[in-house]
């Protein structure tokens, strides 16, 4: 029900409102997302968020942080020999306490930045501080981006590159400093998919 009313509300954005994206010249952006769905091994709800993204503001650089995003979920704990001792419990976790990007940015015909942060930390629920990969690129009035971590440095090898610190996102743009947007990211176990807002500097 909660996938159906996330896609139903960001296809009535689309329909609704149209703007232009802005280049990637002096690029600076902040995402809110207030609202989202757990999915993956756990089902709840995902809440907070923050995501701040600059691109050549300095030359061939980008900085990238993210910060605040929570979880809620019921876990129900069965008792093999009586079931009617299985309980549930309402638990909560920070998903993503705090990460961290900078690295060296090219971007290639005014339409696509590609990053590399040689040390891309994070402070995050099952996720590991490696060499990351960041992607962006502009069609029109929509800003398409994401990220992934191949070399991991310490933890998180298990999860592989989709599970470890992971994003996609998509930005709605209805005016140049204006945007809806929608964000899939992926910390270990925890898989959120969020709403927000997109304000450019």
């Amino acid at each position: 029900m909660k996938k159906c009313f996330f896609v139903l509300a960001f296809s009535c954005i689309l329909v609704l409102s149209k703007g232009q994206a802005p280049e990637f010249d002096n690029f600076a952006k902040i995402n809110l997302y207030p609202f989202g769905i757990l999915t993956g091994d756990y089902s709840g709800t995902a809440f907070g968020g923050i995501h701040f993204s600059a691109v050549n503001v300095w030359k061939h650089t980008i900085v990238e942080s993210s910060t605040l995003k929570f979880a809620s979920w019921k876990q129900v704990y069965e008792d093999p020999y009586n079931p009617y001792n299985n309980q549930t419990t309402k638990d909560f976790e920070i998903i993503d306490g705090l990460t961290l990007d900078i690295g060296f940015n090219f971007v290639i015909r005014e339409r696509l930045s590609i990053g590399l942060v040689p040390y891309s930390f994070v402070m995050s629920s099952g996720s590991s501080d490696g060499f990351a990969i960041l992607g962006k690129y502009v069609f029109r009035n929509i800003l398409i981006e994401g990220k992934i971590v191949p070399i991991a440095y310490f933890k998180g090898y298990d999860e592989g590159i989709l599970n470890n610190n992971f994003y996609l996102g998509l930005s709605y743009y209805t005016r140049e400093t204006f945007a809806w947007g929608l964000m899939h990211n992926r910390m270990g176990d925890f898989h959120s998919t969020n709403l927000g807002v997109t304000f450019q500097f």
